[in-house]
């Protein structure tokens, strides 16, 4: 966590007051388990002890593995289901967050993740999940309570520490991103990319742009532009040489192509660097 986003998340916790609605809890789930509940009308904090599965949230499908967090938020829609050889066991709390006033909490994205974290640090997750639930049993003390609340904010900040996982969408249109890096002198087709996605046509395209803001083929036109810029700064090869290097056959068009994206021809471009 970045220390201004550390100093941010400090603040809300401090100003902010939470209520287990469900005791702690950590659930085996059996072979032939699927989920499908109703819709929350609180947060649901949710923690693979182990085992694996997928889980739909809402219009996005995400894999589930040991370290995989969610924190489901009031209305989203669930389903999930995991593998019968690789059950899955789940650690899961209900709560709620208020002000000083008593008023309710929807805290930001910026303060409680979204969609599915993936936590590196298995052993402390699995520490604090079961502290947690140790807390619960052991006793109702204001002391105990207290302690609970730390645990809890402890947890929060170690999935805040922690990078996203790409929806099931995502990865397919990354691994056509990490292609196009990988060959950019190639001459991409659409077809060719969605079927490197796992999508039809039109589905690939409106995931693309949804994803990147930019049409497929466009992202190729300015990331080789983009290449073709670093070539220009950093390489003795002529313009016409980067050109090929980069799948334009004509040098013309290819110098149209980079001024209309930079603003400048690559010649000027590359003595501007070198003035």
């Amino acid at each position: 966590m970045s220390e201004n986003l550390s100093q941010d998340f400090s603040r809300f916790q401090r100003h902010s007051f939470v209520k287990f609605n469900t005791q702690p809890t950590i659930y085996p789930c059996d072979k032939n388990w699927t989920w499908n509940p109703p819709m929350f009308s609180d947060f649901d904090l949710w923690c693979i002890m182990k085992g694996e599965g997928q889980l739909r949230l809402n219009e996005n499908t995400f894999n589930m593995r040991e370290g995989t967090c969610f924190i489901f938020r009031p209305g989203d829609q669930l389903y999930g289901r995991h593998n019968p050889a690789n059950p899955l066991e789940v650690f899961a709390l209900h709560f709620e967050l208020s002000d000083h006033r008593g008023s309710p909490i929807i805290p930001s994205d910026q303060f409680l993740p979204t969609g599915a974290i993936q936590v590196r640090d298995h052993t402390l997750l699995q520490t604090l999940c079961r502290e947690l639930t140790f807390l619960s049993i052991v006793s109702a003390s204001p002391l105990s309570h207290f302690r609970s609340e730390m645990v809890f904010w402890q947890l929060l900040a170690l999935m805040k520490d922690t990078q996203s996982v790409p929806t099931l969408s995502r990865e397919g249109i990354r691994r056509v991103i990490e292609a196009i890096e990988e060959d950019p002198k190639k001459s991409w087709t659409v077809s060719e990319m969605a079927q490197m996605a796992g999508y039809s046509k039109p589905h690939f395209n409106r995931l693309f742009k949804a994803e990147t803001g930019s049409s497929a083929l466009n992202y190729v036109t300015q990331y080789r532009i983009h290449h073709a810029s670093r070539l220009l700064r950093e390489s003795s090869l002529t313009i016409t040489e980067i050109a090929e290097s980069l799948g334009f056959c004509d040098v013309y068009f290819f110098s149209r192509q980079f001024k209309k994206i930079t603003g400048l021809p690559p010649g000027k471009l590359r003595s501007k660097e070198r003035s």
